[in-house]
């Protein structure tokens, strides 16, 4: 049975160092998971070559054939799954949101960078072949090809400005489209980022409305709006996502995990776990370590 729980994905040596990372993945079989349920701080696009894949985006499933292209924003769950084709390959590129927080100037500081740091069903997300050819973004991504496949002294720099362009041509796209998220983008991303880094606080929306200046009525609207969740909801997602990480991958107690994800109370922690996921803190780290045994 697949593991339904997302796994977080750290970011590599090669991310880490360069901001960008571009590879081919290539001949997946048919009726195989190209990749587990997970999340990571990178952005990645998906850009199909052969075959045909059905990816999932926070629930949202889009077919992706040949020349398609899906968007995966910063800590957005997602997974792919091959469908009946023999073979199946595509290309992946990974870019560091902090590439787009240096170079974003200070009137697009949030709002450049917000565009792609958390999944919102209003903003678009998958591009079909159809609407890329003859585009910007198809350009671009013919250069990422080019200088993958043919790599010389300037590539690294060439491959850096090409995403940029892939990231300023969908910016563009969704100013035209969700252009009301630019009366909050910019406080809605701080605020974003600062729950990511502090969710193991005892952290209240209304406190942190207080800390950007906005009222907690016209914060939690916003919040809504530029996100399509609830503050609570996306601080539970964000409890519940790195409590998996711990449950699976270290020895912690349930209370310390407890404490790591911001529960004082042990009971309300098992309780919300088991909510979101079905299943208690207990049973998760049992089935986890019966997987890899098994595997």
């Amino acid at each position: 049975m697949q593991d339904r729980r997302p796994r977080e994905e750290r970011i590599n040596k090669r991310l880490s160092e360069c901001s960008l990372e571009f590879f081919r993945m290539r001949t997946i079989p048919s009726y195989s998971l190209a990749t587990h349920l997970h999340f990571h701080e990178a952005i990645e696009c998906i850009y199909m070559i052969e075959g045909s894949v059905i990816a999932s985006i926070d629930g949202k499933e889009e077919r992706l054939l040949p020349g398609d292209l899906a968007l995966f924003r910063s800590r957005g769950v997602h997974t792919m799954v091959t469908e009946g084709e023999k073979h199946n390959s595509y290309y992946v590129l990974k870019v560091d949101p902090a590439l787009l927080r240096s170079i974003s100037p200070a009137t697009l500081a949030g709002k450049f960078p917000f565009r792609f740091s958390v999944f919102n069903p209003a903003l678009k997300s998958f591009w079909k072949r159809q609407e890329l050819e003859g585009g910007v973004i198809l350009s671009y991504i013919s250069k990422l090809v080019e200088n993958y496949n043919n790599p010389r002294t300037t590539s690294d720099v060439a491959m850096i400005i090409a995403a940029l362009g892939i990231f300023e041509e969908m910016f563009a796209e969704s100013e035209r489209e969700f252009n009301s998220l630019s009366l909050y983008s910019d406080v809605i991303y701080h605020a974003i980022v600062y729950v990511n880094e502090h969710f193991d606080e005892d952290i209240k929306e209304e406190d942190v409305a207080a800390k950007f200046g906005l009222s907690y009525s016209y914060f939690s609207r916003s919040f809504k709006a530029a996100t399509g969740r609830t503050f609570r909801d996306y601080l539970i997602c964000a409890r519940v996502n790195e409590a998996d990480q711990l449950i699976t991958n270290s020895d912690l107690s349930i209370a310390e995990v407890a404490r790591k994800c911001g529960y004082a109370n042990v009971s309300h922690f098992i309780g919300v776990y088991k909510k979101q996921t079905g299943k208690t803190p207990l049973q998760a780290r049992k089935e986890s370590r019966h997987n890899i045994i098994s595997q």
